[in-house]
């Protein structure tokens, strides 16, 4: 299962420990997404398939309290163990879309967990994102969907989402408090045990 972790405005940036930790045991790829206020839009930056490559891109932000940011590690389940299926995704019915590994966009979606099969060399993650969350975008801002419909899709198994539009986001299922930030799993522990 993978691991998503949270650090919200104000909270320090992960420690690279605990960052180590999560790809330790989510080592299928890695990918993050802040929001960048002055563009109005999320940054996602993903497809890094090896630590090293992950942990350079990262360093290098240098991000502080001012940042929003959301990192995610893969395990992967279903379609191909590659850079185009590691999270986050933009929010889109086009998969080769979801699969670029660098964009600017004004909505996100990470998951952790499984929801159905993939297509092709597509993930689970990436055809439940364009089948049942894409369509909701077009009704998004109604308030009585992220209360209703999209917690009943979003909340399906032991599934963890955030979901951002604009510069609003949510996340759904139950989360792991730790130190300032907030986890998926319990896989950025030093101990071993993991709860999905």
């Amino acid at each position: 299962m993978c691991i998503i972790g949270i650090k919200e405005y104000n909270a320090p940036d992960f420690t690279e420990s605990v960052l180590k930790r999560c790809w330790d045991r989510n080592s299928d790829g890695a990918g993050y997404a802040t929001w960048k206020s002055d563009l109005g839009l999320w940054e996602i930056k993903k497809g890094f398939m090896k630590w090293g490559e992950f942990i350079s891109s990262y360093k290098k932000e240098n991000f502080s309290k001012d940042n929003l940011v959301f990192v995610h590690f893969r395990i992967g389940t279903s379609g191909l163990k590659d850079a185009g299926n590691t999270h986050p995704f933009e929010i889109s019915d086009d998969v080769s879309k979801m699969r670029v590994i660098y964009t600017l966009t004004d909505k996100i979606a990470i998951h952790n967990g499984v929801v159905g099969q993939g297509e092709g060399d597509a993930s689970d993650t990436i055809i439940y994102i364009r089948d049942y969350l894409s369509p909701l975008m077009a009704i998004w801002d109604d308030k009585r969907v992220s209360e209703k419909i999209a917690d009943s899709i979003l909340s399906k198994g032991a599934s963890r989402w955030i979901v951002a539009v604009g510069d609003k986001w949510w996340k759904y299922g139950t989360w792991h408090k730790h130190n300032e930030w907030e986890f998926s799993n319990t896989s950025y522990e030093e101990s071993r045990v993991v709860y999905s």
